[in-house]
């Protein structure tokens, strides 16, 4: 994983300044975990990807320097109920 990212994104999972949502990247009532990822990618553009699916394009994967299964894991994870913070450890000890 790009090394920039990862701490920007470990950084805003933990800051509490994102709520979190399930089933999208982003909607109204918060982000996913990759939907930090995205907002840190791409600041200011929420509008462009609100209700969008719950993965990351190709090219902002490669961005990231993350795998397709790394980042339907990580979805999962958001999904099942595991926290910001608990996503953040994960992501710090695993990529």
């Amino acid at each position: 994983m790009n090394k920039s990212i990862k701490k920007l994104w470990i950084k805003a999972l933990r800051s509490g300044k994102f709520k979190q949502t399930t089933g999208v990247l982003c909607d109204k009532t918060g982000y996913c975990c990759l939907g930090v990822l995205r907002s840190i990618m791409k600041p200011g553009d929420r509008q462009s990807y609100q209700g969008y699916g719950s993965l990351l394009t190709v090219a902002q994967r490669q961005q990231a320097g993350l795998r397709f299964d790394t980042c339907d894991s990580l979805a999962d994870k958001n999904d099942a109920g595991f926290t910001f913070s608990q996503i953040a450890d994960y992501i710090e000890a695993r990529l």
